[in-house]
């Protein structure tokens, strides 16, 4: 079986590197089934298929909107189309932007070209139109109405990370977020010592719907924060904003702002946390579940974490995660602080039943088989 795979992400920009990570491993998954999988995603240079340069694209022209959102799909892929490769592909799985007229021409085409083919788009969030902030975005998420019911013809499975049925009447594989589980690093025997200082880490691009500054304000409302050390890990758009908002609840002494880490020195400082930092204000968003990658990594990694909302894959008695409500207020740090001490009396080996649920729930050759099953239909 061949598949045929396009992630519209830039696998240069640092910003993307969790998501790059996320499509590969969905890949990766697919030809460990036995699938031979041509893979597109974007680069500064241009169009990258299988990580080599398939298709020169000038970097201006992939930042000018109008071109990508509108042109993209009629353009890029016009010699696949007008080569009739498609009729090589059992199947097509797309990560869905937006939807355009030509995304819709692009899809059209495919099938007309090969009506067998099956059409599968992932929604990376749904639903999608809530996260406009800008007026362009806006635009086209209120046009995209349009194509709606045509959209519907063409796709045979959406893939969402959340609980949906269906996405615009069409059957939806709800398989939650997945990660390569045997690429995360994990130290069995390793859990840090706590001697009544809780080690907290927050690992992220630092958008507004993180809501670390819930824990900062927290923080700052705790009778003894000189017991609290919090690293903030990663850049972002919110990062002034939790500096100044540390500076100004006078809490420097607690928090760390370490700024962008990578490989070993990530390792280090995530390994050293007693308790890690998800999502916190997905309701900013507009939604009230969500399945974000670092919620799985922070399990596979054997750190007990908290998070705002929802995730498919935790359920509220899950004895390593601490749920708070979808909204503005303060983080209780001692709700924190009482978590994990009760947490360290139930399961002292928590690190290594965390793993096992990763490998046994989380792994992307788990979260796809779904789908691949259904493909062999």
């Amino acid at each position: 079986m061949k598949g045929f795979f396009y992630f519209p992400i830039n696998i240069q920009k640092s910003d993307n590197q969790g998501v790059v990570k996320k499509c590969e491993a969905i890949v990766a998954a697919f030809r460990r089934y036995g699938c031979e999988a041509d893979a597109f995603m974007l680069s500064d240079s241009g169009i990258e298929k299988n990580g080599t340069l398939w298709r020169v694209l000038d970097a201006k022209v992939q930042n000018n909107k109008f071109f990508f959102y509108l042109l993209f799909y009629r353009l890029i892929f016009k010699e696949l189309v007008r080569k009739n490769e498609f009729k090589d592909y059992d199947f097509v799985y797309i990560r869905f932007t937006f939807l355009t007229f030509p995304f819709i021409c692009f899809l059209d085409t495919i099938k007309r070209q090969n009506p067998a083919i099956r059409i599968i788009v992932e929604f990376p969030s749904f639903p999608y139109w809530t996260e406009a902030k800008d007026f362009p975005r806006k635009i086209i998420f209120g046009l995209d109405f349009f194509w709606r019911k045509k959209f519907s013809k063409l796709v045979d499975k959406t893939v969402t990370f959340t609980e949906h049925s269906e996405i615009f009447n069409i059957p939806t594989f709800a398989i939650g977020n997945g990660v390569a589980v045997e690429k995360i690093p994990f130290s069995e025997g390793f859990i840090p010592s706590y001697r009544g200082k809780l080690n907290l880490v927050a690992v992220g691009n630092l958008s507004f719907w993180h809501g670390y500054d819930r824990l900062l304000r927290g923080l700052a409302k705790f009778h003894s924060p000189q017991n609290i050390e919090l690293k903030i890990i990663g850049k972002g758009s919110q990062l002034t904003h939790y500096q100044e908002l540390t500076k100004k609840l006078v809490i420097e002494s607690s928090v760390i702002f370490c700024g962008a880490l990578h490989g070993k020195d990530l390792e280090n400082a995530v390994s050293q946390a007693h308790l890690a930092i998800g999502s916190l204000a997905i309701h900013r968003n507009g939604l009230s579940q969500a399945a974000p990658l670092k919620h799985r990594e922070y399990c596979a990694q054997g750190i007990p974490f908290i998070l705002a909302g929802k995730d498919v894959d935790f359920q509220q008695d899950t004895p390593f995660v601490l749920y708070f409500p979808p909204d503005e207020s303060d983080i209780d740090i001692e709700k924190l602080v009482d978590f994990y001490e009760h947490l360290l009396q139930i399961q002292p080996n928590y690190r290594k039943k965390m793993r096992a649920f990763a490998e046994e729930n989380l792994d992307w050759s788990i979260k796809l088989k779904p789908i691949w099953d259904w493909l062999q239909v």
